[in-house]
């Protein structure tokens, strides 16, 4: 669905936060590279103030035109269609990606979308094309649904929510300095290279605006809010666990900013619309690693050879399960169901501080804590608390790890 970045993200990211998100973990994806913009900028506004958010809207202009004239009985010439990807925010899309895509091939996809019987016969679609092709036919055919999504995207400032949602999740020396966000269509993803944000047309035509300024600050939290540091499954010992619960507060607290489990496209979309997911299996795994660990934990943390030779693959069965990014988003969405949003935003960075601040949330739920599918709303309650030795033992080894300890 989704070409990849040079760095892996996700949602939506590269790699699947939910197993029920097949579709959407390979949506937000993260590049790097950038060029100047050329074209007329439209800064959005709250209030008629200016939030320094630039809103760029010239690929989808031109490709609204084409589509105006393919109505009208006049499909665009391939000559004309030359003009898109030499657009400067095409251009810099283009080099965003991992192999630079040549113009020639956005060319044939164009031409592919609106002169099909032209060609056939005459070029065999290929897995790009066809897939490109499906993306701009869905944007074509809610041409003008979509421009009233990008007339209210200006209006209602909701690039200024993106720029102040991402203010409360990163630090002021992470903020951007000049964020800018693209509208264009491509395939069904959003990118991001520096502080530019791409979006594709038919992502906000099958999202809601509320989704999108999530998955957007998201992105933004992944590529400058995430605490750094090597794959948990590529180390041995204490590192293996130190650094997967570094992961799950990662994922956790990335899974509560863009509310995942909750992430929903409008049918009609040819590859979005199938997405489907159950929240209350995603507590339900958010149980089980919480049970993965005060499992293994005990007889790992009291023996040291025990934890180098196991370490590794305790790790290695946190990723499998899917315990790193469901549970870290059960237990960071405990803390704010029982806590509230600005005491996760405290934790930020911080493994330790992060389980610590969890254990709390979820000593407050009750006891025995429900099963997640007898309590749909309210299901944060169901995520049960650590054993007290074993978070002990986590905290000991996250501060070994990260340096935490006062």
């Amino acid at each position: 669905m989704i070409g990849q970045g040079p760095v892996p993200h996700k949602l939506p990211s590269p790699r699947i936060f939910f197993p029920a998100l097949a579709l959407v973990g390979l949506m937000l994806l993260t590049a790097c590279g950038s060029s100047d913009s050329e074209e007329p900028q439209k800064t959005a506004r709250t209030g008629g103030s200016p939030c320094q958010v630039n809103v760029q809207t010239g690929p989808w202009d031109l490709f609204s035109e084409f589509c105006a004239a393919t109505d009208a009985g006049q499909p665009p010439t391939r000559e004309q269609l030359r003009a898109f990807p030499e657009l400067p925010m095409v251009v810099a899309w283009r080099e965003v990606m991992t192999s630079r895509v040549p113009a020639v091939r956005i060319v044939n996809w164009l031409e592919f979308t609106f002169s099909p019987d032209d060609l056939e016969g005459k070029n065999k679609a290929t897995r790009d094309r066809a897939a490109f092709s499906r993306s701009y036919t869905y944007s074509m055919e809610h041409r003008q649904e979509i421009q009233s999504r990008l007339d209210s995207f200006l209006a209602e400032g909701v690039a200024c929510k993106v720029r102040d949602e991402a203010a409360y999740w990163l630090d002021p020396e992470q903020r951007p300095d000049r964020l800018e966000i693209v509208f264009l269509p491509s395939k069904p993803e959003l990118r991001i290279a520096e502080d530019r944000l791409f979006v594709d047309t038919g992502v906000l035509q099958a999202g809601r605006s509320e989704q999108l300024v999530r998955q957007l600050t998201g992105l933004l939290f992944r590529t400058k809010g995430f605490l750094d540091g090597p794959i948990a499954t590529g180390l041995e010992g204490e590192a293996a666990v130190a650094h997967s619960l570094r992961t799950m507060m990662n994922e956790g607290i990335l899974g509560y900013i863009e509310q995942l489990p909750y992430t929903q496209f409008h049918p009609d979309h040819p590859t979005l619309g199938d997405l489907a997911i159950v929240p209350e299996k995603v507590f339900a795994k958010g149980r089980e690693a919480i049970d993965l660990l005060d499992t293994n934990i005990p007889r790992l943390a009291v023996d040291s050879r025990a934890m180098q030779e196991h370490g590794k693959n305790l790790a290695a069965t946190l990723v499998a399960s899917g315990s790193l990014k469901q549970g870290g988003y059960g237990m960071a969405t405990c803390i704010v169901a029982n806590l509230g949003r600005d005491r996760l935003r405290e934790t930020v960075g911080s493994p330790a501080a992060f389980l610590k601040t969890y254990q709390e949330a979820a000593n407050m739920n009750p006891s025995p804590v429900p099963d997640p599918y007898s309590v749909p709303d309210a299901l944060p309650s169901s995520m049960a608390p650590l054993d007290e030795a074993v978070l002990t033992a986590l905290i000991r080894i996250c501060d070994a790890a990260f340096e935490e300890s006062p």
